[in-house]
């Protein structure tokens, strides 16, 4: 092996930690965007709204000694809410004379004071963590192995 090609096949080595967590992360946010699916919020005098979930990565580098990448849900309180649920909570009236605005999916109306019974989670985050504990180890153990068989 000569000192060119051991420089070159260091380089390579240098880049997996990189090009393999940008691997890891794509494949954590593309599972928690297909997991979360849209939450419909029912706002006052607009209607329903339907928001997206979906993840966001923060990379950060320890002058190229550490590479940490951090994967969180956002929007985040949409998220606690799918992960968590809701607690029962009173909804006040919105004024006098106001009409009485209903939803099929709403399973109530609007327009005098409630108590909501709140909402059941369905543990959607920790469907995701679950997904990162066992994808990103078989990730990162997959480009060891290509890289060594190139190298070799």
């Amino acid at each position: 092996m000569t000192a060119a090609s051991l420089r070159h096949t260091l380089d390579d080595l240098a880049r997996v930690p990189e090009a393999t967590i940008l691997e890891a992360t794509t494949a954590v946010e593309d599972y928690a965007k297909r997991v979360g699916g849209r939450i419909t919020i029912h706002r006052r005098k607009k209607g329903p709204r339907s928001y997206p979930l979906f993840a966001v990565t923060k990379f950060e580098s320890d002058h190229g000694k550490t590479i940490r990448a951090t994967v969180f849900g956002a929007p985040t309180g949409f998220w606690v809410w799918k992960t968590t649920g809701t607690r029962s909570h009173d909804i006040p009236a919105r004024g006098r004379g106001q009409r009485f605005l209903f939803w099929s999916d709403l399973g109530h109306p609007i327009g005098f004071w409630v108590r909501h019974p709140g909402s059941p989670g369905r543990g959607r985050w920790k469907q995701v963590t679950r997904f990162a504990n066992t994808e990103v180890p078989r990730i990162l153990s997959e480009a060891v192995h290509d890289f060594v068989r190139k190298a070799a």
